[in-house]
This record gives C-alpha cells, sequence and structure tokens, in this order.
C-alpha cells in the first residue's frame, strides 16, 4: 500500500528509527471525544486494516485525529511515546541545548555574564 511505502521510505530516508508503531485513533476514544464522523470510501484499501480497531467494516466512516483539542493529541502523542524514552539520553540533550541556547549572543548566560563583568 502506498502509506506503507511512504512510511518505509521515510524510515530509511532519515535513518532515526527502527521501527514505527502506529498509535490508532479507536471507535472508543472518537466516540468519547464526541469526534464528528464522515462517510468513508467503500473501495479505501486502507479501510479493513482499520475497521479491525473497532469498527463496522460494512459502514467504512473516517474521524480526523486532527479534530481533537491541540492539548489533548499531545498529550495521547506523549502518552504512546513514553515507554520508548531513555530519560538519561533525553536529560542529556536537553543540557547540550540548554548550553547552546545560553552560549548564543541573547541568551540568558551571555547576557549574564555582560551584566554582571560588563
Amino acid at each position: 500500500m502506498l502509506h506503507e511505502r511512504r512510511e518505509r521510505d521515510w524510515v530509511e530516508r532519515t535513518g532515526w528509527w527502527s521501527s514505527v508503531n502506529r498509535v490508532p485513533l479507536t471507535y472508543e476514544k472518537a466516540r468519547a471525544y464526541g469526534l464528528p464522523a464522515t462517510e468513508g470510501k467503500r473501495c479505501d484499501p486502507r479501510w479493513p486494516p482499520f475497521a479491525r480497531y473497532g469498527f463496522d467494516i460494512e459502514h467504512p466512516l473516517q474521524q480526523e485525529v486532527e479534530a481533537l483539542e491541540p492539548n489533548e493529541l499531545q498529550r495521547l502523542v506523549l502518552a504512546a511515546v513514553d515507554p520508548y524514552i531513555d530519560r538519561d539520553v533525553l536529560a542529556q540533550q536537553i543540557a547540550r541545548m540548554s548550553i547552546a541556547l545560553c552560549l548564543r549572543p541573547g541568551g540568558d548566560f551571555i547576557d549574564g555574564v555582560r551584566d554582571q563583568y560588563g
């Protein structure tokens, strides 16, 4: 399928990922959030695989995850990736970024040194 080829190409080009795990918007979640539904295309080859997440395969529909409130969408994505985060590596990267931001002109560290030592 086209989306699988695109995903595989993206993984190969970036070299960042060893695998990709999808985070489905299940029927239960869509109902709980009250997301609007529109009629889906019966001929869409992507429908049968998605229907296994609790949808009626005979009545295709689509609900856009983008209809979620941005903060809730962010919460769901972060919860899905949380088990894969290496906290030590994350802390090191945050420290590196903080140092880089502080050492550039206009950064807090440089401004503080300039204020203190003129």
